[in-house]
């Protein structure tokens, strides 16, 4: 996780391209390129107009070496903005430089928190899974319930009901997992 910041934040709807020249080339140059391999991915809908955008925006970076930013996964800005009173009251979680979205530090710490749960959730549920598989259906019940107990999915209870039934009716050795209905 790296951290970096502006020297020159603007908001180009409001500053115009005197104030805040973000589409100008000769500005764009100065961004180092490993700078834009943390910026979030590009809006499903709209699309970022780096001239125009209501966004505050930054023309240029103090950027982190460029051996720290090629080995790091993610990266934030840390610029605190000040109102005309000298007061921070907002704290933007992106900026838009050289065309592209960029979180706030607290936001790219929210996404690795965000990605380890979900590595942490995907290998519980593939432990237990495993043995609803092998046909372990006591096992898969308790890893089912142990999960159901602390995780807000309700793939969990759902198949620790699958798994008690399957216990209680077992099938004939060679079973596929899947039931056909004959009749109805």
């Amino acid at each position: 996780m790296l951290g970096w910041q502006t020297d020159s934040p603007c908001v180009p709807a409001r500053d115009g391209p005197t104030e805040c020249p973000v589409a100008d080339p000769q500005w764009r140059a100065t961004i180092p390129p490993s700078h834009g391999l943390f910026g979030l991915p590009k809006p499903k809908v709209g699309k970022l107009e780096p001239a125009t955008t209501p966004l505050r925006a930054a023309v240029t970076v103090v950027a982190n070496l460029p051996i720290f930013a090629e080995a790091a996964r993610h990266a934030g800005y840390f610029n605190a903005f000040l109102d005309a009173d000298g007061v921070v009251r907002t704290a933007p979680l992106v900026m838009a430089v050289a065309g592209k979205l960029h979180p706030s530090l607290a936001l790219a710490m929210a996404q690795v928190v965000v990605e380890a749960l979900s590595a942490a959730e995907a290998t519980a549920y593939a432990a237990a899974h495993q043995a609803y598989v092998d046909g372990a259906f006591a096992a898969a019940v308790a890893a089912f319930e142990a999960r159901a107990a602390t995780s807000p999915h309700k793939i969990y209870p759902l198949m620790a009901e699958r798994s008690r039934l399957l216990a209680s009716r077992p099938q004939a050795p060679g079973w596929s997992g899947a039931w056909t209905m004959v009749s109805k």
